[in-house]
């Protein structure tokens, strides 16, 4: 096993991505190991990390110098500036999406939520907004006059020293398309709830809605609260982190605007408020375009709830029955008013089948799969 470990990653904050992070972290500690995260800079401390992933981890951040840069450009410097921190580690674990002008000759490890490449080659502006307009040639914020977006082309291979996992079956697709020789093994992000299912669910309350996720265009809480205005009968909950303190108001205008009595927005949620608001609703509701797994519907099937989620992504490996997809407002609304046609032993038994689903994105089977990840890289298999 490794004695010293380096996570790295340009920039660190709360979300699916720190969830995995924090897992591996628990699977190094459990071995006598504390990890150094490497960063330009970090949104969470220790405290933070506890109330919201529940857990005592040791850990040490070091801050490097960041440049002031695009962001596009600023992931890439962080690439190629961290590998001299790097030389007296045994382990490294790539957090960052990219390993593009990465040099180091110390074993590494990529955990890839969603690969860099991918996104920047795309045309469109967002993945997560496909019906949106593509990206245009001056963007002084992410990638002006998209000198990233080509210089990706000469990005055509990964080093054989660095282990690829990606965490769903779509982003293993996206990873082949950007490299189409490259190797990887999937192992999907550890979902702490899974470990922890019920034997008998709590009643629900009938058709309360529950969304989760940070408060940011891309999650669409905003057409959510369109879904509910045609949906009077319905109460929604959406739960979330207020990542984007202007789109936050945003929601709460529209509400206003639309004079709605069954949006109820619940920012910054501890871990004990979300919980409850999971373990009452009878469904929950996602409508990111193209997200790469999908922890929160993992975490409200594990609550018992009934989801109606996006058909793309890696939600469409989670969710398999066409029926809890949709494609638009419109059909998003159809599959409400088709779930509530269902009687309650109908639901439930819907409900047991995904959960049987459930051991794939356990805790338990992430830090095994982990472990024997970490051997592999290092040849101790």
């Amino acid at each position: 096993m490794p004695k010293k470990v380096a996570f790295i990653q340009n920039r660190v904050q709360r979300g699916g991505r720190f969830q995995v992070t924090a897992e591996m972290t628990r699977v190094f500690n459990s071995i006598g190991i504390v990890p150094d995260f490497i960063c330009y800079r970090s949104r969470i401390d220790l405290d933070e990390i506890k109330r919201s992933y529940g857990a005592e981890l040791e850990l040490n951040f070091i801050e490097i110098k960041e440049p002031t840069l695009p962001f596009e450009w600023n992931i890439l410097a962080f690439n190629k500036s961290v590998g001299k921190y790097l030389r007296n580690y045994d382990l490294v674990i790539n957090s960052n999406n990219t390993s593009f002008g990465l040099k180091t000759e110390v074993p590494l490890i990529s955990y890839v939520h969603f690969p860099r490449k991918y996104r920047l080659r795309s045309p469109l502006k967002s993945i997560h907004f496909p019906e949106g307009p593509d990206k245009k040639w001056l963007d002084l914020a992410n990638d002006p006059f998209k000198i990233v977006h080509h210089y990706y082309k000469f990005d055509t291979r990964v080093s054989a020293g660095d282990f690829q996992i990606v965490n769903s079956k779509f982003t293993g697709d996206s990873l082949l398309a950007s490299y189409p020789m490259i190797q990887f093994t999937c192992i999907y992000p550890p979902v702490n709830e899974v470990d922890n299912i019920p034997s008998h669910f709590p009643i629900k309350k009938s058709k309360q809605v529950v969304s989760l996720g940070r408060f940011s265009p891309d999650k669409r809480q905003l057409e959510q609260i369109e879904i509910a205005s045609q949906l009077a009968e319905f109460q929604f909950y959406l739960v979330g982190f207020i990542n984007n303190e202007a789109y936050f108001e945003k929601c709460k205008q529209k509400i206003e605007s639309l004079k709605l009595k069954n949006v109820n927005l619940v920012g910054n949620a501890s871990a004990l408020e979300r919980k409850k608001i999971l373990d009452e609703s009878e469904y929950f509701l996602h409508n990111l375009r193209n997200e790469p797994f999908g922890i929160t519907t993992v975490q409200a099937i594990a609550s018992g709830c009934y989801p109606i989620v996006h058909n793309s992504g890696g939600q469409k490996e989670i969710v398999e029955k066409a029926a809890q997809r949709f494609n638009d407002i419109t059909s998003a609304i159809e599959c409400f008013h088709r779930a509530a046609q269902l009687s309650l032993e109908e639901k439930k038994s819907e409900v047991k089948k995904l959960v049987e689903t459930l051991p794939l994105y356990s805790a338990k089977k992430f830090q095994k799969d982990f472990q024997k990840c970490i051997e592999k890289s290092l040849g101790q298999e």
